[in-house]
């Protein structure tokens, strides 16, 4: 995806943890050119006439320094396909979780 609008917010309600909640919408720059990967291959053929809108997400991350030592991190994601996605073949959303814990030494 090439471009994006992000707002994100985040609090800070005891020591050590982080709470962060991002918005990201997705707009395409040429949309009937299609969609790639940072790899450059393509993810979705484009189509005349399509929709710029690629698809909006929220993510929600927590984090929490334990000691100087450990930190955890979670968190969640949901992205919801735009029109460009429907526009062009299938479309839908995706949900993602995941857990994190570092011990630096």
């Amino acid at each position: 995806m090439s471009g994006a609008i992000v707002a994100s917010a985040n609090v800070k309600p005891a020591d050590g943890l982080l709470l962060k909640l991002d918005y990201h919408l997705f707009l395409l720059p040429e949309p009937a050119d299609g969609m790639f990967r940072s790899s450059g291959a393509q993810l979705r053929a484009g189509a005349a006439g399509a929709s710029r809108l690629a698809g909006q997400e929220v993510d929600f991350l927590v984090k929490y320094r334990w000691n100087k030592w450990v930190e955890f991190l979670g968190g969640y994601s949901f992205f919801k396909g735009g029109e460009f996605f429907g526009d062009t073949g299938a479309n839908g959303t995706a949900h993602f979780a995941y857990a994190q814990a570092t011990a630096s030494f």
